[in-house]
């Protein structure tokens, strides 16, 4: 699985921070960058819409932190790799939807995620 250097920063407090090194999944599950989407929901976004969000290289929550990294894609065999990893991972229930595929940009597709499956997510807390 490739690796991926990020900065997190504290939602509030002190702004310095160091670089870590992660393997992706334990990035995705270490920086605000996907954590309702896996965590709260459960749900593996499709490959373009990851790439959508990792080719960004920053992304802020505001009050909720926020992260920093260099911008890259994951190609066909990289996303296989994760997908695997995250529908293995014994510490979270997470699902691969790919009736939601045909959403064109993350905005879409969180909308129809939200959709489908914001019920779930209520009755896990």
């Amino acid at each position: 699985m490739i690796e991926v250097k990020f900065k997190n920063y504290a939602g509030t407090g002190s702004q310095d921070t160091h670089w870590e090194h992660a393997p992706l999944d334990q990035f995705l599950f270490n920086t605000p960058l996907f954590v309702y989407e896996l965590l709260a929901f459960g749900v593996i976004p499709p490959l373009h819409i990851f790439n959508e969000r990792f080719l960004l290289g920053s992304y802020d929550v505001g009050m909720g932190g926020a992260c920093d990294w260099k911008p890259f894609q994951l190609i066909e065999e990289e996303y296989n790799e994760l997908v695997e990893s995250l529908l293995t991972n014994p510490d979270h229930e997470i699902i691969e939807d790919k009736e939601l595929w045909c959403k064109p940009t993350f905005k879409k597709w969180h909308g129809a995620m939200l959709s489908k499956y914001a019920h779930n997510a209520r009755n896990k807390h």
